[in-house]
């Protein structure tokens, strides 16, 4: 058991309200999960830019601060870390506090001072571009190899290559089993599933064009695209020019459930991203019995049903291939219990 009876964690973000589930799910689902697993360890989340207000909030039992960080232009952003710091001050009675913050940005950098102020610990969960070399905040921050952790083993070499640092730690974000609906047999009736913001990083238009290639030999192919984004114009476009209008649908944002759900129902899921720390999506489709396709490979062993690619053509033929598979077996590679656990072992 952790000696620690308060953990502040810094976040970009954190979800508004109970209902919004499509907010970092991952992370919703690491402080649930620590509440579940250390009831006894009061958790304060500093959300720095979402949501869009500064009105002290409870969300499932842990006290939520927004700072509405969107509202600082960037020369401005110093006022915010300056409003942040007094806060933290404000906040700390104990030395028995520690310090997480999401993301190696703004987050570390205050989460940073904040702990060396008053000699408390501090780690930094590194989760994804923050590992790149066009990253200032890797200079103006300056951790030690012991504060870093990162999701995978791609993220660690990503680290080293772009900044000469070994973070110390690898700790991936896993998946709550017990998020997922009843484990009843269900007819696959989606063919192809994918799950993301719809952005540029994304490639969601390689999703597209997977879906046309794969048409003429499965007219009635049925895809699904979970997700918004300012790319939602463009794919539409495609859609339409590519005359798919009949086999893929886009939901917009749906409820973290209804996704899980959604991917118990699916055959293959593709993940298209030019760049990604580690997929928890991935994870979720995995456990859900998908068949998952991406480029990225986020650990260096292979993993059953992930299928890692080259191109886009090997995805398209990868996917064709897997078409009509038939084994959807669930396949577990990471428990959140664990993740919250080495969490908190670093402490």
């Amino acid at each position: 058991m952790p000696q620690i009876e308060n953990l502040i964690i810094i976040s970009p973000g954190f979800p508004k309200d109970e209902q919004d589930t499509h907010c970092l799910p991952a992370q919703q689902l690491f402080v649930k999960m620590l509440n579940r697993i250390y009831p006894e360890i009061q958790v304060i989340i500093l959300a720095l830019q979402y949501p869009p207000h500064r009105n002290e909030y409870t969300w499932h039992g842990n006290t939520v601060i927004p700072f509405e960080g969107l509202s600082y232009w960037k020369v401005f952003r110093p006022l915010l870390w300056r409003r942040v710091g007094r806060r933290l001050d404000q906040l700390f009675h104990t030395k028995n506090t520690a310090v997480l913050s999401f993301w190696l940005t703004d987050t570390a950098l205050i989460g940073n001072r904040f702990a060396r102020k008053y000699n408390l610990p501090h780690k930094c969960w590194v989760m994804g571009q923050d590992a790149r070399r066009k990253n200032p905040y890797v200079l103006w921050v300056n951790l030690s190899k012991r504060e870093l952790i990162v999701l995978s083993d791609f993220m660690a070499d990503e680290f080293f290559r772009n900044h000469g640092k070994r973070p110390g730690r690898i700790i991936p974000l896993g998946i709550d089993t017990a998020a997922f609906p009843p484990d009843t047999v269900q007819e696959r009736t989606v063919d192809v599933l994918g799950v993301g913001s719809l952005i540029p990083l994304k490639r969601y238009d390689i999703f597209i064009t997977v879906v046309a290639a794969l048409k003429p030999s499965h007219p009635n192919i049925r895809a699904v695209l979970c997700g918004h984004g300012p790319e939602e114009t463009k794919i539409r476009k495609m859609i339409r020019a590519l005359d798919l209008e009949e086999n893929v649908v886009l939901t917009g944002e749906v409820p973290h459930s209804r996704v899980l759900s959604m991917m118990q129902k699916s055959k293959l899921f593709l993940h298209p991203s030019e760049y990604e720390g580690y997929s928890s999506a991935c994870l979720e489709a995995l456990y859900a019995g998908c068949h998952v396709i991406s480029f990225a490979r986020a650990e260096k062993r292979d993993i059953d049903h992930w299928h890692i690619v080259a191109s886009e053509y090997e995805m398209i033929a990868t996917a064709s291939a897997l078409f009509d598979e038939e084994d959807f077996s669930s396949v577990l590679v990471h428990r959140m219990e664990n993740s919250v656990r080495d969490i908190m072992k670093e402490f």
